[in-house]
């Protein structure tokens, strides 16, 4: 292929090589994974116990040479979950930043920048008290620069108490004697985290003790501590959409106010990590409420089959009434019934049915047509739905979301940006290691996520963030994220550009911008698809790394890439044109695709233009970013629940991923075509 790539390239660079490495150009932009899970997080290390498959603690300064050796990003973050954790969890995370930055961020040429970080998780049953997950980022990487303490919430779906830990960790060493030791430090962890002392709130926050776990209860506690500490901070949400953490009726709707709500802030949101894609919205819901909270079961459509209504359908089939009188009113009854059990038992609805397994709930809850979506996929917690809302204050005046979007893995079991090879060590897919675990594994998972079988065939291998910036410089990096120039892909380093060319005064506007005009706002797209990968790994990673490392550590593969591009398909501009009334319906404000913009099949990239000549007329804020998709290659559970359809469409048998046991485990591979989203570009008329 030609190496050039002139039409796109405003700088180039070389990767860093040794001889028998290809010499392979770069543009100006770096890549991260900004969400990343060690141990320090209770919930990862109940998922790396030999009971799993695991080999037990992976701590954060060990993920610092996976980025640098494995998936060899230009930047990436801890960002492990402080409910549960002891205090000395967020110690630990600083110091291997800290040390992390003086391997690998020193010099003229740094390797890799470090950022620290946690997440900040909540949830509740009520979706006016659900916050959802947001993890905090932090500019600086000295002592000086970083808090005493990180910050966890108040109020999660998911509790365990002491008797219960401890249980399981005899009948876990009693399954797996040779393993006990690995038990034991897990009971001994969890333990520590249910009876650390929470923090006076008295105390000023900026107090510098490290023994005490710092509480907020809801996001304006979250952001009035951030202010407290004046360190120069970032608030990212994330995955809104999830089942596993969020109730059936969630919106982004009730946090969307000036309190809960701070740009200063809240500037970014995850397009995409390991855990699917948050962007889609559809018209359907897993649940009605009435104005009381009230729940009903929504009827099944061609579109959309709620696991409720799917539960009426299971009673049925198993229920002698139905069986000898299937239109009689006591059939009718016990199907209502078991409609509304299993949406009074929130999380544990798939437990009010007994005698079925995963596969008999077909595809219930998820989406169909969304590309790589959560499992049982929230419509109002999606990307596009928070995008189109407004809330309007006594004057009349609109609060809206100005997100930039970036990708990410949110990786538990691996390490950072594990997008870089498709196969199902780089995922967060589990099971029991023998079949002989696979009762006390059920049980268990159960606990964290009560559809857990079904959910393993909803984890990916992960997103990444691009930020254009020529450097791998802290401060450049931190500047391209507050800015928003920066786009989420879906874990491969696609090259994109998405910019307003005829912006005010004939300046153009990039991605993350925002513009004031009343003219047809013209736009340009470029973007080129990402490199091939070799098995293996290059040379030079393997002279630099470790002794074993690679084998241990990377699975024995690198982020290797060739100087051949995969080719980019064509690229799709969704327009969204916010709320200017609360009762206008956000389908009719979001125009997905506004516009399919095709491509000539050219490994030197696709570069197209278009304009919205409706703008001036519209006489309302719009928003315009770019979906570029990549040819078709094979991807971790690209086909989800891989069903089996009748000839109207409809999921009539199902093959779960099952986890990782002997004969039951598989890559789950199929063909799906991997993409990026460029942050949006804001018009507003005068």
């Amino acid at each position: 292929m030609r190496t050039g790539i002139a039409a796109v390239l405003t700088a180039a660079a070389l990767i860093g090589c040794t001889k028998g490495d290809p010499v392979l150009e770069r543009p100006p932009i770096q890549f991260g994974d900004l969400h990343v899970h060690s141990t320090n997080s209770v919930d990862v290390f109940v998922m790396k116990v030999p009971l799993l498959g695991g080999d037990g603690e992976v701590k954060p300064l060990e993920h610092c040479d996976f980025a640098r050796f494995c998936s060899q990003l230009d930047f990436w973050a801890i960002t492990d979950h402080q409910e549960g954790a002891p205090p000395g969890a967020w110690t630990e995370s600083r110091e291997a930043v800290i040390e992390c930055n003086e391997r690998y961020d020193g010099g003229d040429e740094p390797q890799l920048v470090t950022f620290a970080g946690f997440e900040w998780q909540q949830s509740a049953v009520d979706p006016s008290e659900d916050w959802g997950h947001k993890n905090v980022y932090f500019r600086g990487a000295g002592h000086a620069d970083l808090p005493a303490r990180a910050i966890a919430s108040v109020g999660q779906v998911t509790s365990v108490n002491a008797t219960q830990i401890e249980l399981a960790s005899e009948f876990a060493t009693y399954l797996d004697p040779d393993n006990e030791a690995v038990y034991d430090s897990l009971t001994d962890y969890a333990l520590a985290g249910l009876e650390a002392p929470a923090c006076d709130p008295s105390v000023d926050a900026t107090d510098p003790r490290e023994d005490c776990v710092e509480y907020a209860a809801d996001p304006a506690s979250l952001y009035a501590k951030l202010d407290d500490w004046g360190f120069d901070a970032l608030v990212i949400p994330h995955g809104m959409t999830w089942a596993a953490h969020h109730p059936p009726h969630f919106s982004w709707r009730h946090q969307l106010d000036a309190t809960q709500h701070e740009p200063r802030y809240q500037k970014l949101v995850e397009m995409y990590s390991g855990h699917g894609s948050m962007e889609e919205y559809r018209t359907w819901t897993q649940a009605d409420a009435d104005a009381d909270g009230t729940l009903s079961c929504p009827t099944a459509t061609a579109e959309h089959l709620p696991c409720c209504w799917r539960a009426g359908e299971l009673v049925a089939a198993r229920s002698e009434t139905c069986g000898a009188d299937p239109d009689g009113a006591a059939c009718a009854g016990e199907v209502a019934a078991a409609r509304q059990a299993f949406l009074d038992a929130d999380r544990e609805g798939f437990s009010t049915v007994s005698g079925v397994g995963p596969e008999d709930w077909l595809d219930c809850g998820e989406c169909r047509d969304c590309f790589q979506p959560a499992e049982g996929h929230r419509p109002g917690g999606s990307i596009q739905a928070g995008l189109a809302m407004s809330a309007f204050d006594d004057d009349g005046q609109p609060l809206r979301y100005r997100f930039g979007f970036i990708g990410s893995t949110d990786s538990h079991a691996v390490g950072p940006g594990t997008g870089y090879k498709e196969f199902r060590e780089m995922s967060d897919i589990f099971g029991p290691a023998e079949p002989e675990y696979d009762a006390f594994v059920d049980i268990m998972a159960q606990q964290l996520f009560p559809d857990w079988i079904r959910q393993n065939s909803y984890y990916y291998s992960g997103g990444l963030v691009a930020v254009h910036t020529p450097t791998r410089d802290r401060d450049a990096i931190w500047r391209a994220l507050n800015q928003r120039r920066v786009y989420a892909t879906t874990g491969e380093r696609i090259w994109l550009w998405f910019d307003l060319v005829n912006g005010p005064d004939g300046e153009s506007v990039t991605m993350g911008g925002s513009a004031t005009m009343d003219e047809a706002p013209r736009f340009e797209v470029r973007a080129v698809g990402s490199y091939s990968q070799e098995d293996g790994c290059p040379s030079s990673i393997v002279t630099q790394a470790p002794v074993g490392y690679i084998e241990e550590a990377c699975f024995g593969e690198c982020y290797n890439p060739i100087p051949e591009h995969y080719l980019i398909e064509r690229v799709e501009i969704v327009r969204i044109t916010p709320q200017e009334h609360p009762d206008e319906p956000l389908e009719d404000l979001i125009a997905d695709p506004f516009l399919t913009l095709p491509c000539d099949p050219d490994p030197e990239g696709c570069t197209v233009t278009f304009e919205d000549p409706e703008f001036p007329g519209l006489d309302r804020e719009a928003l315009y970013y770019a979906r570029v998709i990549q040819e078709p290659t094979r991807q971790l559970n690209a086909d989800n629940l891989r069903c089996q359809t009748d000839e109207d469409g409809a999921c009539i048998e199902t093959r779960p991923c099952m986890g990782g046991w002997e004969g039951e485990g598989d890559d789950c591979l199929a063909l799906d075509k991997e993409r990026a989203w460029a942050s949006p570009i804001y018009i507003t008329p005068p």
